[in-house]
């Protein structure tokens, strides 16, 4: 069985690729309301399109676009409470990689 799991992944990987890495340089060029991507613990996520939808929820988070926002995810600024999960299945969708070196 792990042989034909090791085999499987062999091909499935060249198929659909391993996900894309950024650095955090990578990530800081994309700082404004126009190109708005985040860290997120160990993801990178591209919120350009979310933007004007999240301030509906009196937040505004084009301020840490380009940076580090694991902080603001886990606490919610001015609440402190963890985003529901509907949040982190709703940010999942903006999932475009995950940070590396």
């Amino acid at each position: 069985m792990v042989k034909f799991l090791l085999a499987l992944a062999a091909v499935i990987v060249p198929l659909y690729g391993a996900e894309k890495s950024y650095t955090p340089d990578e990530v800081g060029r994309h700082n404004k309301k126009s190109d708005c991507w985040l860290i997120i613990d160990t993801g990178v996520y591209n919120v350009t399109g979310y933007l004007e939808r999240h301030r509906d929820f009196d937040y505004d988070i084009t301020k840490h676009c380009g940076s580090n926002a694991s902080e603001f995810w886990r606490k919610k600024p001015g609440t402190g409470e963890a985003h529901s999960r509907k949040a982190e299945r709703l940010l999942g969708r903006y999932k475009i990689g995950a940070l590396g070196q």
